[in-house]
Formats: C-alpha cells, sequence, structure tokens
C-alpha cells in the first residue's frame, strides 16, 4: 500500500505519506506548510490518523523556510501543552529528520551570526527587507524546532550518527515497513557551494545595510541564497516518489546521478514527482523535466511569488508531449498559471490531465 496525501498548504508544502499493509499502516508527514496550515487542515488529518490508532512513523522537515516549517512548530507545540497538562498527545512521533541552518549551511563559520548582525543594523527592517528578515526568522525557527523535538524525547536525525540528514551522511537505504528511502540530497559538496554563496553575499551586500537607498536594500534582500533541501527517492513494490523540497535542479540532477539512479541514458522515469520550490522558475528547465520524467507531478503553490510559474508548467506538458507520455499534473490551487496552461495547451491536443484539490477539502489523495 503506498498512498500520498497532499495537505491544502496554500503557498507551501505539506504531505501524509500513509504505507505498510493496509490493516496496519504506518505514517509520514512531510513538511508542515505556513501559518494556518495546521489549524486549518493538517490538524484534522492528524487526528483521524490518531483516532484510529495510528501515529507518526516519521516527519521530515525538508529545510527550514517559513511555508514548510510553521505548521510543524504549531504541531509541536501542541505537543508541548499535552505534555504540560498530563494529557495524551495529539498524535505521536517517532523520529524527526531536520538539517538546521546552524548544523549544515552555518557549520563551523560565522554565517548566521554575520547575518543576524547585518539585519539588526537595518532600520524599520519589516519595511525594507522583508524577505531578509523571514530568511533569518526562517533560521531561528529551526532551532526552536530541534529544541521542542529534545523536549518531547523526539529521536532526531536517528538514521545518521552525524546530526544532519545528507547523501554524505546516510549511504545506505532507510528501510521503514514496505518502503525504502535512497536519500540524493543535500551532499557535502552542495552545502559547501551553498555555504560559499551566504559568505559571498555577506562580503558584498554588509557595507550596504547602512544604506538609505530603499531600491538597494530591496535587491539585496531578493539576492539571498536559497537553503538546500532534504531530498529522497521512496520506493514501495516498484512504485517511486521523489521528494524535493525546494531543491535545485542542478542539485536534484547530482544527487539522482551520484546515488546512481539514473539510466544509460542520463534520465529516470517516477511514478509520482513532488516537483521542486512549488513550480518555481528558478529551480528548473526543460532539460530538466526532459531528464526527470514522471506519470503524476505535484505542485503545492496558490500563485503567490508567481509559483507555479506558467514556464515550469508549460516545461513539463512540453516534454511529456515530445517524449508520448500521458501525464497528470496535481496541483493544490488553481492559478492564473494554471489557467494559461490550460488555454495554451490544451489537455486533449498535449495528452495530459489537470487535477485540483478542490475548495470545500483539507487534502488530496494520490493512491499507488
Amino acid at each position: 500500500m503506498l498512498n500520498l496525501k497532499v495537505i491544502q498548504a496554500k503557498f507551501g508544502d505539506c504531505m501524509i505519506l500513509e504505507f505498510g499493509d493496509e490493516q496496519e499502516p504506518h505514517y509520514m508527514l512531510i513538511d508542515g506548510g505556513p501559518g494556518g496550515t495546521y489549524r486549518d487542515h493538517l490538524r484534522h488529518e492528524l487526528e483521524k490518523i490518531s483516532s484510529a490508532g495510528g501515529q507518526l512513523d516519521l516527519v521530515v522537515l525538508s529545510h527550514t523556510d517559513a511555508d514548510h516549517i510553521v505548521g510543524l512548530l504549531d504541531l509541536t507545540e501542541e505537543l508541548k501543552e499535552n505534555k504540560a497538562d498530563g494529557t495524551d498527545p495529539l498524535i505521536r512521533i517517532e523520529e524527526l529528520w531536520a538539517n538546521t541552518f546552524s548544523r549544515t549551511i552555518s557549520k563551523g563559520n560565522n554565517i548566521k551570526n554575520a547575518l543576524q548582525n547585518m539585519l539588526a543594523n537595518v532600520n524599520n527592517l519589516s519595511s525594507v527587507l522583508p524577505h531578509g528578515n523571514l530568511a533569518f526568522q526562517s533560521i531561528l525557527q529551526g532551532d526552536t524546532l530541534r529544541r521542542n523535538a529534545l523536549l518531547l524525547e523526539i529521536p532526531l536525525n536517528d538514521a545518521t550518527n552525524e546530526d544532519t540528514i545528507t547523501y554524505d551522511t546516510v549511504k545506505e537505504p532507510v528501510t521503514m515497513p514496505g518502503i525504502k528511502m535512497k536519500i540524493i540530497g543535500p551532499n557535502e559538496e552542495n552545502l559547501e557551494s551553498l555555504r560559499e554563496e551566504w559568505l559571498d553575499w555577506i562580503r558584498k551586500n554588509e557595507p550596504n545595510v547602512f544604506s538609505t537607498n530603499r531600491e538597494l536594500l530591496s535587491q539585496i534582500d531578493r539576492s539571498v541564497p536559497n537553503l538546500s533541501s532534504i531530498m529522497f527517492l521512496l520506493e514501495s513494490d516498484g512504485k517511486t516518489i521523489l521528494f524535493t523540497g525546494d531543491g535545485r535542479g542542478d542539485f536534484i540532477l547530482d544527487g539522482l546521478e551520484n546515488a546512481e539512479l539514473m539510466d544509460e541514458e542520463g534520465t529516470i522515469h517516477l511514478d509520482v514527482f513532488k516537483v521542486p520550490h512549488h513550480g518555481s522558475i528558478r529551480n528548473t528547465s526543460k532539460e530538466f523535466f526532459a531528464r526527470v520524467k514522471a506519470d503524476k507531478y505535484v505542485i503545492s503553490g496558490d500563485g503567490r511569488h508567481d509559483n507555479p510559474g506558467i514556464e515550469t508548467l508549460s516545461w513539463i506538458v512540453e516534454s511529456a508531449h515530445e517524449q508520448g507520455r500521458q501525464i497528470e499534473i496535481v496541483c493544490t490551487n488553481q492559478t492564473d498559471a494554471t489557467k494559461k496552461l490550460e488555454k495554451k495547451y490544451p489537455g486533449r491536443e498535449f495528452e495530459y490531465e489537470m487535477r485540483y484539490l478542490p475548495e470545500e477539502d483539507h487534502s488530496l489523495n494520490i493512491r499507488l
């Protein structure tokens, strides 16, 4: 049994995987979405699991962006309240995977402190550097989630002795009832590249934080490099799902190649592909989708930050059509981009179907 439940997370990611034996199902939570996801949608799904006697065998935080972590913070805060009150927990969590910024990008350097000092020296920070502020808040949220896990005695990153979940620290597949998970990223080379990007960004922009030029500061804000996500290929009875968080396309390809998951032509075919970064055009290309192929593409986004991008959707449809593949694109929300896609590329002509999460529902299910 393998079911992927995609939770309504607006502009973020939140998914529950059901696996194992149908009589004794197991559950995995991947990301928790932004603010409101837990209250409005995720908690409802977790209550159903718990009331049926289930638990979360594993919770995976792909990376510490607010649109992935806040729902997990809300969950662990409620579990802390349960513990303080002496009441049964909403749901039990057996293990958490989470790579904090302090133990990956800022490991062995002063990036975190330098970024904090930069942001502390900007007057009226929220109006000048909103995304930079959110970036640092997300870093702190990662540390908070780690502390919550320790207080709740939830084992953290038990799959490795190195304190982080990476391709280099978890070489062998991780097995759970009926499934096998192969970590493809991040790897140490990816992390070192991102450290250099952060250090370079800080060196170039630290002198400018005292500038009164709001446009310059806005440009600095948008240039902050992204973090690297925990990415893994999950397999069950020949069915495959690739989870990518907000991973960069080049990192995904490197990870698949390093793990020897590509065929002789340098491609891979999946049953389900969780499209990275909510379908952002900054993470992929048409060539990428010609190499990473799937029957179903899952995109969580509501149009914020232009995600999903019409270009990304077009690349998916064009690549599949040129290769003679019939596909399904599963979206949590209908957006301007999805409407443009269906108008520009009629589904019957280009052999694809669109599926949307109904507005009144908490989730949609993909059964494999």
